[in-house]
């Protein structure tokens, strides 16, 4: 007899992506998990009110009892709130007004062109920080990180002669894995900041987390997900690609990059801290007239880039030519590896132009004393710009309008008004998923308040974790794993946050830390594994961008290219926690660590 053949033994990441893969097809639509979790509430608050369970409020000392859903009057208040349960969830109206704006941005064509050129314009030996970097910018505007750059740093790559997976890894790494990281605030931050409002609601009714709440440590992050993303494409991920030489250049760039980094947020807070408070207060005043000036000089100064389109060389041609032995003969798409053409320039000038000079309007409002975005006679700098951190999604939106539109009317891809709402209305299209998830979300959240169970809930799991008596730092550890490991089964980063806010928010408040702390802990480990989900949305793209260089690609090989990603991404961004919390510092604009009750800080 002719002995079969034994099948290859699995890999632990095979064996193990098969129990990822199992658990997250056992579990329902986000929307229908959602309507399970507010059924479930309704039937678990009658069972609570039988038992008669009862907590002390930790401020006031006022017992806490549940609210039986079951009863008459709770029904009667399920049917009258259906609708305004959904009309006035904190979120949805945040995220329906920002994406207008970015919409228009996004269909006049500027989010592209502004891509390419950051990705086409820089030298060699910095493109994969480059293309990491504009990951890590893209997830302000939603899919477009996913849709476009991912597959064009591929193409990016193998016009520069190396693997073009390589460079798909690196641009899905900034993408997904840098999602709590950027330079500016994007339609996630208010969504966020108004799920942990209204879980903060539960404890204390008047507080108000701002869109901005985590901008400092998103900015300094943008940073060091760059240098740690050009860290793993080079010098773990490339070596399963291509044979390289092993040398101190790479180290030092990387090195030179670090160091530069730290030296521009030094020099930043040493001015800030030392300079004199009448010359900052100068340079202020004039900011908006020298913010307007520069405007209109490149105005000027780009028109000489607009004359005649430049043309590719004999040694770039040649290197194209010589990528990859499978892809040789193969000619690079030229319509995105081009470098941009007059039209495009014109549409960057336009838009570069004009969001200068609505920079200059917004500092005007904020930065000058009695300013339209500040309160008029507030000496404490945070709370004089309330008016601007509560506008933050109008600023949003207006941002993405006036870029998007100028762009439009340079490049004459805007032609009417029809355009801006046809811009308008693309953007809106997307989101019937969106919002038949916010529907049942938010029934789930006013259901869960009314019942009081989430407070009973965080008085006595905050009894529990103060009886354990962990440091901050492990706490919050054990709460980013947590977090990373739920975002395996559970992709979406708005409704994990929907189910967990309501818990954490309100017992991390309990032990003295914030909810914009919370929050910031949470983004933590929701971006770190998004890369390596397969419950993440756009998965089953990244394998079919992978597919068309690997056409046996797979789950599998997404994961085992993204996985070093996603551990050194944990790691580091663990780390700066550390160190955020070690030194104290601000996480963002009126954004405190520590949580102070408002009778206690009176």
């Amino acid at each position: 007899m002719t002995e079969t053949a034994s099948p290859p033994r699995r890999s632990a990441i095979d064996r193990f992506l098969s129990v990822v893969e199992k658990g997250g097809n056992a579990l329902p639509h986000p929307a229908t998990l959602f309507a399970l979790l507010a059924l479930f509430v309704i039937l678990l608050s009658g069972l609570a009110a039988q038992f008669d369970l009862m907590v002390p409020h930790p401020v006031t000392g006022a017992e806490i009892r549940p609210v039986n859903l079951l009863s008459v009057v709770g029904l009667q208040r399920i049917i009258t709130g259906l609708v305004t349960n959904f009309t006035s969830f904190a979120p949805l109206g945040t995220v329906l007004v920002a994406l207008i704006g970015i919409g228009v941005a996004e269909h006049s064509g500027l989010i592209g062109a502004a891509l390419r050129l950051l990705v086409l314009s820089s030298p060699r030996f910095l493109l994969t920080p480059v293309i990491v970097f504009a990951g890590v910018m893209s997830n302000m505007a939603s899919e477009i990180g996913y849709v476009l750059l991912v597959p064009l740093a591929g193409l990016i790559f193998q016009a520069a002669g190396r693997h073009p997976i390589l460079g798909m890894a690196a641009a899905f790494a900034g993408v997904s894995g840098g999602y709590s990281a950027n330079l500016l605030l994007g339609t996630v931050d208010p969504l966020l900041a108004g799920l942990s409002q209204e879980a903060a609601r539960i404890i204390d009714v008047g507080y108000a987390v701002n869109p901005a709440a985590n901008y400092y440590f998103m900015f300094v992050s943008t940073f060091v997900i760059t240098g740690l993303g050009w860290f793993v494409t080079e010098r773990i991920a490339a070596p399963r690609f291509v044979e390289q030489k092993k040398d101190l250049a790479d180290w030092w760039l990387l090195f030179k990059f670090v160091g530069a980094t730290a030296a521009l947020v030094l020099a930043v807070w040493m001015v800030y801290s030392w300079m004199p408070s009448n010359v900052l207060q100068w340079m202020l005043g004039v900011s908006p007239l020298a913010t307007a000036a520069l405007a209109v000089a490149l105005w000027f100064y780009l028109q000489r880039f607009e004359r005649d389109p430049p043309h590719q060389s004999e040694s770039d041609a040649a290197s194209n030519r010589t990528a990859l032995p499978e892809q040789a003969n193969r000619p690079v798409e030229s319509e995105l590896t081009r470098s941009l053409g007059t039209i495009e320039k014109r549409g960057l000038r336009f838009a570069l132009v004009a969001t200068l000079l609505f920079t200059s309007i917004v500092l005007q409002g904020t930065v000058v004393d009695n300013g339209f975005l500040r309160v008029a006679g507030e000496t404490d700098t945070m709370k004089a710009l309330a008016p601007f951190l509560s506008g933050i999604v109008a600023i949003i939106f207006g941002y993405g309008m006036v870029a998007g539109i100028a762009y439009g009317v340079g490049a004459g891809t805007v032609r009417s008004d029809a355009d801006v709402i046809k811009g308008m209305s693309a953007s809106m299209a997307t989101l019937g998923g969106y919002m038949v998830l916010v529907f049942f979300a938010a029934q789930f959240v006013a259901f869960f308040n009314w019942t009081q169970l989430g407070l009973i809930f965080a008085v006595e799991g905050a009894g529990f974790l103060k009886a354990l008596n962990l440091p901050a730092v492990p706490l919050f550890m054990g709460f980013i794993l947590l977090t990373a490991a739920a975002n395996l089964f559970m992709g979406s980063a708005s409704a994990k946050w929907a189910l967990m806010a309501p818990v954490f928010v309100p017992m991390f408040m309990l032990l003295g830390y914030s909810p914009e702390m919370t929050q910031l802990a949470y983004r933590i480990g929701d971006s770190t594994t998004n890369i390596i989900s397969p419950m993440m949305s756009y998965f089953a793209l990244i394998i079919a961008f992978f597919q068309r260089y690997e056409p046996k690609a797979g789950i599998g090989t997404v994961v085992a290219v993204m996985l070093p990603y996603s551990i050194v991404f944990l790691i580091g961004w663990a780390i700066l926690f550390s160190i955020w919390l070690g030194f104290d510092l601000p996480i963002g604009p009126g954004a405190p660590l520590d949580y102070i009750p408002a009778a206690q800080a009176g």
